[in-house]
């Protein structure tokens, strides 16, 4: 049996331009003047995102009105947000092959219906942020639930294939998102594909 862990934002949806403008958006709206740029963005998936802005926005009541104001603003901005060539056919034919989950650090009713709007209803479960924001957890979550399966996580940060890593299971990498394929390099993932067809794969 194989399970195919996703990664949402980098993987499936391009979500890195319309992040950078929310976020800063919900910053300065809360009174704070640090500004993302689209390569400090990315810098805060180099290990799990959470952690990366509780570095950015130490206070933690501050923060969570930023990530549920953020969550709100993407909700209603859904259908701005570009889904990338080919994936939606590859999740499809995936599918068929193995239990599809989604485990992310952006809000579990964003990406719901993001996937609704766009006619994609092939994954099982969902797991954002707000479930757990700690991705290795979800994943051992998956390995308890199902012990005897092959599993795979498809990510396209440095992060992703740490916690893939440390879990011990299948670590994919994709050269499309938030991350070069020379950044995932440095990490050693079990394989890394420079386009969404490239994962069947793994079928």
């Amino acid at each position: 049996m194989k399970i195919f862990l996703f990664d949402f934002d980098g993987v499936i949806t391009d979500t890195l331009p319309i992040a950078v403008e929310v976020y800063n958006q919900k910053m300065q709206a809360n009174g704070l003047n640090k500004l993302f740029t689209p390569e400090s963005f990315a810098g805060l998936f180099l290990h799990n995102f959470h952690k990366g802005l509780s570095e950015y926005i130490p206070d933690s009541e501050l923060r969570e009105k930023i990530l549920k104001e953020k969550n709100a603003e993407y909700e209603i901005r859904k259908d701005d947000f570009r889904i990338f060539d080919g994936i939606k056919e590859t999740l499809t034919e995936l599918s068929k092959n193995g239990k599809m989950i989604i485990i992310s650090s952006n809000g579990t009713q964003f990406i719901n219906a993001l996937l609704k709007s766009r006619e994609i209803s092939c994954f099982d479960e969902v797991l954002g942020g707000d479930i757990e924001k700690s991705k290795v957890k979800k994943i051992n979550w998956q390995k308890e639930k199902y012990p005897h399966a092959e599993i795979y996580y498809i990510g396209d940060t440095t992060g992703d294939v740490k916690e893939s890593k440390e879990t011990n299971i299948k670590a994919v990498a994709v050269s499309w998102g938030f991350h070069t394929r020379e950044q995932l390099a440095t990490e050693n993932p079990d394989y890394i594909f420079d386009t969404p067809t490239e994962l069947l794969q793994l079928i």
